[in-house]
């Protein structure tokens, strides 16, 4: 299986922290930065073009809609934020999944494992 690169982008130390710590035990996804805000996270997708971008909504400087509305083509992103209210808006911009905070592990992996399944059909 190819290994996918990620950027994790939210202004919390501790969900970077959880995520990172997530994805260290998973062979085939390699972290390749950390963003703290949409702006930030815009640049560094530019200048890497990863697989996966596991993203949160609210933010500071930019959130997470305006930075899907900025980008094009985007990565896969898994949405992980406490703010369902943005669930159904999200999927307008094909997102791969929608993980609810505080992070579920079993539901984090099931979102995973959905983007693996579409990153190896591709």
């Amino acid at each position: 299986m190819e290994v996918m690169s990620a950027i994790i982008v939210d202004d919390e130390p501790l969900a970077l922290e959880l995520l990172s710590n997530i994805l260290s035990e998973i062979y085939n996804i390699e972290v390749a930065c950390h963003c703290h805000n949409g702006r930030e996270a815009i640049g560094k997708i530019t200048e890497i073009r990863p697989d996966l971008v596991f993203l949160d909504i609210e933010m500071p400087k930019m959130d997470g809609i305006s930075m899907l509305k900025a980008l094009s083509p985007l990565p896969q992103v898994i949405l992980v934020t406490s703010h369902d209210e943005y669930a159904v808006e999200s999927y307008e911009y094909d997102v791969t999944d929608f993980v609810k905070k505080p992070i579920s592990t079993a539901r984090f992996l099931k979102a995973v494992e959905k983007a693996n399944k579409r990153f190896n059909t591709d």
